[in-house]
């Protein structure tokens, strides 16, 4: 058994994760928001209790495990999971202001993004330490109510869910919501790029194709490469740049169902 495997415990087991996973992303968490003329958060907290029930990687929290000196998340395998939703709401008693409300029949539409507030609770942890240190849950759901429409907020640990793990969380909220079923993603009992880095490192010549091998080591250990501090520095001296002299600001485009209707059919016409 590889020492990246996960370790079953009183009904829960922890699931490793590897060194991509922990590449600076475990510093981050990030937020996913939706802007709702309509929102029903009784409907929503009832869809993302369902999710964890199916899907208990959604329940875990982060760990640090000793015997692995890895962080992992801890799930559990059984039992009710309703005091593992973090789902905070906010009302506000004023309209979110037009220029951040698109109208449904609008075609395309460039908007303000609202504060980041109305979208994440400010209690919501950002590195492992943090989700670790209170075992917090390791997505977060947050609701700001305006007179005129709804903020619906998706708050992710990073260093768990990359951009296509944030878009398996909607895809089965939104399945919930409509009561459609859903694929629940599985929850492995070893961590896949663990155990590559494991091969690849313990027996590099167990493939024919060495040269091919040793290229794709590097090239994985090349993603584990902390940025250096010139790197760092150029980094927020050219985004600092842009903001200042370019006066960049944020804004956002919405495109409606015609606009994305047009795409696809050009798309799909030009296979």
């Amino acid at each position: 058994m590889y020492p990246q495997h996960s370790t079953i415990m009183n009904d829960t087991i922890l699931v490793p994760l590897s060194q991509l996973d922990q590449c600076y992303l475990e510093n981050f968490s990030y937020t996913v928001g939706y802007i709702l003329h309509h929102l029903d958060k009784d409907a929503l907290r009832s869809a993302a209790l369902r999710v964890m029930d199916k899907w208990r990687l959604m329940a875990g929290h982060i760990e640090w495990s000793e015997s692995l000196s890895t962080w992992g998340v801890r799930v559990p395998l059984h039992g009710d999971v309703s005091s593992r939703l973090k789902f905070t709401v906010d009302k506000v008693r004023t309209r979110l202001p037009p220029s951040s409300v698109v109208n449904e029949n609008t075609s395309a539409h460039i908007f303000t993004r609202p504060p980041i507030k109305y979208f994440r609770h400010k209690s919501v942890p950002y590195n492992f330490q943090s989700y670790a240190s209170s075992k917090a849950p390791i997505w977060a759901i947050h609701v700001t109510e305006f007179s005129n429409c709804g903020c619906l907020g998706f708050t992710l640990s990073h260093g768990v869910f990359d951009a296509i793990g944030g878009g398996l969380v909607g895809y089965a909220m939104n399945h919930e919501l409509q009561g459609k079923p859903w694929d629940v993603p599985p929850l492995f009992e070893t961590n896949v790029v663990r155990e590559v880095l494991h091969d690849l490192a313990s027996a590099p010549r167990m493939y024919d194709d060495i040269h091919k091998e040793t290229e794709t080591y590097s090239a994985l250990r090349s993603a584990l490469v902390p940025a250096s501090v010139a790197n760092t520095m150029a980094l927020v001296a050219g985004t600092a740049f842009e903001n200042k002299w370019h006066n960049v600001e944020t804004k956002l485009i919405y495109l409606g169902p015609k606009a994305m209707a047009k795409i696809r059919k050009e798309v799909n016409d030009g296979q």
